[in-house]
């Protein structure tokens, strides 16, 4: 379901915790709030950006330091967020399912 409809949205939101550390319960995006109704998962990304492995090597310092969550909202939408610790910024990744698009007829 989750990887059936992906669009790439990369755009910073702002977010509000009913207590931290621990998903958002509220994203603002794009001048709505949609509140979180669940975190179906959460992933830890460690790994080393892809760029100036040659002059630097792996560097600790080049580490991303992301978490990333899929939640659904209350209006049914399926969002893949994640918040960037080393800036301190929550950005939505992808919008994974839209309860207004039609949705593809499964065989």
């Amino acid at each position: 379901m989750w990887q059936e409809m992906r669009d790439l949205i990369s755009e910073k939101i702002e977010v509000e915790f009913e207590k931290k550390p621990g998903p958002p319960t509220v994203i603002r995006w794009r001048g709505q709030a949609y509140k979180v109704a669940s975190c179906v998962q959460k992933v830890y990304d460690y790994g080393f950006r892809s760029f100036r492995f040659d002059k630097y090597g792996l560097d600790w310092r080049l580490r991303r330091k992301r978490t990333y969550y899929m939640v659904t909202t209350e209006c049914g939408q399926a969002l893949e967020i994640y918040h960037d610790r080393a800036r301190n910024q929550w950005f939505v990744l992808n919008k994974l399912s839209d309860p207004d698009d039609p949705q593809p007829p499964t065989e």
